[in-house]
């Protein structure tokens, strides 16, 4: 990953000749055949135009915000764009893998009685275990009894 993704996080070293052509595999790294994400000669003169930053050591995502909180998607749309890609690739395929075991688990088990909403719930709540564990269970049971109460007041 840091060799393809590198550019994002190292541009400082770089010089010109070197920034482009990190930025141009960086490009055909994000392209199929006929479509492009980005430009890459368009990202290395973004890179090198960037002002200076707050901090020599910024991660991608804190670079993203950076650029998102000083609004300047619209002056630097390829590095917008190629950050945006970046911090949403995951480092491992691990966290996947553990979504699908959760996903198969709560499928199997509960196979016959389950929508597609329930399913999307249920495992949201089982693979991001810290979320539910701040769920407030009598808020949601009154919701639920209340949704479902098959008695009319009158």
């Amino acid at each position: 990953m840091r060799s393809r993704f590198g550019v994002l996080l190292n541009f400082k070293e770089l010089d010109g000749e070197a920034l482009s052509n990190q930025c141009d595999e960086f490009c055909s790294t994000l392209s199929t055949e006929d479509e492009k994400d980005i430009d890459g000669k368009e990202l290395a003169l973004e890179i090198s135009n960037l002002p200076s930053l707050p901090s020599d050591d910024m991660t991608a995502l804190q670079l993203l915000s950076y650029i998102h909180k000083k609004q300047l998607k619209e002056l630097y749309p390829n590095l917008w764009i190629a950050l945006r890609i970046v911090c949403t690739l995951p480092v491992t395929v691990a966290s996947a893998e553990r979504s699908f075991s959760k996903l198969k688990l709560i499928k199997t088990y509960l196979r016959s009685s389950m929508g597609q909403n329930r399913l999307s719930g249920l495992s949201i709540i089982s693979i991001n275990q810290e979320i539910g564990k701040q769920l407030s269970y009598d808020e949601v049971i009154n919701d639920f009894a209340s949704k479902k109460a098959r008695r009319q007041k009158f």
